[in-house]
């Protein structure tokens, strides 16, 4: 379903952030987006595709508005679907916040 560069570059980022946001994304403590699971493979999408200067607006928007449908629009755009996107956020905010790295990299390697 969606191709492992994007996994492991969606994984990377949220290791980078140190965290997991509630979805779709919230300030971090540095001011920067910090964004969820399905963010995370969103932006990694649209920078892949439409650049870095695009997924950086993306990720502003989701802090700006925190409107879970843009994510979902682009889980849409690449064919990942609106269902498969509300159970990867789901997931990302019914688990405890220090424990959702860890869970986002289990599923990356089953069922995403």
């Amino acid at each position: 379903m969606i191709n492992q560069a994007y996994k492991s570059r969606a994984l990377g980022l949220a290791e980078q952030q140190g965290e997991l946001a509630n979805s779709p994304a919230e300030k971090g403590s540095d001011g920067k987006p910090l964004l969820c699971a399905a963010a995370c493979l969103a932006y990694v999408a649209i920078e892949n595709v439409d650049g870095k200067e695009c997924a950086d607006k993306f990720a502003h928007t989701l802090v700006n508005k925190g409107d879970k449908n843009k994510v979902v629009n682009i889980f849409r755009r690449f064919g990942w679907g609106e269902k498969f996107c509300e159970m990867v956020m789901i997931d990302n905010d019914r688990t405890p916040r220090n424990s959702r790295i860890n869970v986002f990299k289990n599923n990356l390697g089953s069922a995403i």
